[in-house]
């Protein structure tokens, strides 16, 4: 669990499930393939979400996406400002 006001944050190497929360900032996560995971929530107010894992690219106001897969992990990001990038 990752909590943070401002900032940008890089997460690599991190096995299993991921939840982040964070005001503004740019978030690049390491998260593998999209099969290794059961839930995905994602979601940012203003900026863009790109997950080449999860096929998603999206750009504006009040973005977000959901996946269900049959993986043990879950991914749970809150973004209020910046840009998300979810890569293997």
């Amino acid at each position: 669990m990752i909590r943070l006001s401002a900032g940008d944050l890089d997460v690599r190497r991190v096995e299993g499930s991921k939840d982040v929360d964070m005001w503004a900032g740019d978030v690049r996560i390491e998260v593998g393939e999209a099969d290794g995971y059961r839930r995905v929530e994602a979601s940012v107010r203003a900026g863009q979400i790109t997950s080449s894992p999860f096929r998603i690219n999206k750009g504006g106001l009040f973005r977000s996406f959901e996946y269900d897969g049959k993986g043990p992990h879950n991914l749970r990001v809150k973004l209020m400002a910046g840009d998300l990038k979810l890569v293997r």
